[in-house]
């Protein structure tokens, strides 16, 4: 995934974040369990979210208890016991993985593609186990890189259209295994989600898809750096995010979480805007530095 699903550790409370961490840490584990060490490489805190929300809904969950990070000995942290939705997780993170390097060696540059050509036959091997534990969701993220694929090809200047297959992937992670209500409810969080995220990657990488000429749907109307510079484009995006946003945390509410709910609130609603934050933070020190280097050209040529 792309990192932007965290949580904002300024809001969070200590003892939640030692159990956010302990998560990750569990995470970890049990990747390096079911498939190699390599596969910690992959672990990113969007896949800690979603065995965090799933965790939550359980009437159970396994206890935390302390050890040492399998990783780094010397270093200490929380440990769950609950293994079957952190297994379940770890088979995520390695099928979504897979279909990922598909896409970047279909659509990436020359030493992107090289580079996810070398680790192709790694990747290739654990997702045969991913997928005969997983069978279902494997066929539902496949259909979904297929379908954007096929919606990018066209070229459409849709967002919605362009968004939907990864709505439609996140709502088939979150709410696979569940049924009636609940996955109901977690089906609208996670295609809302997933909606988001690919509305923020659009946003940020669209200097980038210009310049290579790869598609994003928000170059339809921004078809050039120059229409980039100005507070059009902020605003566009950022009304787009903010609803995505809102609703995203609207459906929440529909959910019943037994533990973890100021950890899910915390991403949900701070963290999200964080990382929305961050990328037009990032967008503005490039504008600022760019407008920096014309200046002192201009400044050079009146001398």
């Amino acid at each position: 995934m792309t990192g932007y699903i965290k949580a904002f550790k300024p809001e969070l409370k200590i003892k939640d974040y030692e159990l956010y961490r302990g998560v990750y840490c569990s995470e970890c584990r049990v990747l390096g369990r079911l498939y190699t060490p390599i596969a910690r490489m992959l672990l990113s805190y969007d896949f800690t979210f979603l065995s965090i929300v799933r965790l939550a809904l359980q009437e159970q969950c396994g206890k935390f208890e302390k050890g040492r990070c399998c990783v780094n000995p010397a270093k200490k942290c929380l440990k769950c016991t609950e293994d079957a939705e952190l297994e379940r997780s770890a088979d995520v993170v390695i099928i979504v993985s897979y279909y990922k390097l598909l896409d970047d060696i279909a659509d990436g540059g020359f030493f992107k593609r090289l580079a996810c050509r070398l680790i192709k036959p790694v990747l290739s091997l654990m997702h045969k186990k991913a997928a005969r534990r997983q069978e279902m969701l494997d066929r539902a993220v496949a259909a979904a890189m297929e379908e954007q694929q096929r919606i990018e090809k066209s070229g459409t200047a849709s967002l919605d259209e362009a968004a939907d297959p990864s709505g439609k992937m996140l709502a088939a992670i979150f709410s696979q295994g569940y049924y009636g209500e609940d996955k109901m409810q977690l089906w609208r969080f996670g295609y809302l989600l997933g909606r988001w995220i690919y509305l923020l990657d659009a946003v940020d990488d669209i200097e980038k898809d210009i310049k290579s000429g790869s598609y994003n749907p928000l170059k339809a109307r921004f078809p050039d750096a120059n229409s980039l510079s100005g507070d059009e484009f902020r605003k566009f995006a950022e009304e787009r995010l903010d609803l995505t946003a809102g609703e995203t945390a609207n459906a929440l509410g529909g959910l019943k979480f037994n533990r973890f709910g100021d950890i899910i609130e915390n991403v949900v609603c701070d963290g999200m805007f964080a990382s929305q934050t961050e990328v037009f933070r990032k967008k503005e020190g490039v504008k600022n530095e760019k407008e920096s280097v014309l200046g002192s050209r201009s400044a050079g040529h009146g001398e």
